[in-house]
């Protein structure tokens, strides 16, 4: 599965119709839980993650927070995740984690829409 995290880009326009589109923090933590029922989550193999999710949480909270379920050994299938934020600040705080997520053999990709 892949997983576009993105509140008005459609990812058909970026990136193929293969992705799954979720517009909120909420519709992450719904599509977790999902998946933690039907035990797929490391299934999961890319995640896209933009910055502005609208109201509520950004993407950077939903980021930080996937970040430690990695750590406590969640997503074992994931293979890269990739930052296509328009906001360099934003940007460059999600790049942080590069060698961390490395380290579970996550590659942390910059991408520029």
């Amino acid at each position: 599965m892949k997983i576009w995290i993105d509140d008005m880009r459609d990812p058909l326009h970026f990136v193929g119709e293969d992705w799954i589109w979720l517009k909120s923090a909420k519709d992450v933590w719904d599509f977790y839980v999902l998946c933690n029922l039907k035990e797929s989550t490391n299934n999961i193999v890319e995640i896209a993650f933009d910055n502005d999710l609208g109201p509520g949480y950004d993407g950077y909270y939903v980021f930080t927070r996937s970040e430690s379920m990695i750590a406590a050994g969640g997503f074992k299938g994931l293979k890269a995740i990739y930052v296509h934020t328009s906001n360099p600040a934003a940007a460059q705080k999600f790049m942080l984690a590069k060698e961390h997520l490395a380290s579970y053999g996550i590659e942390l990709i910059r991408k520029h829409f």
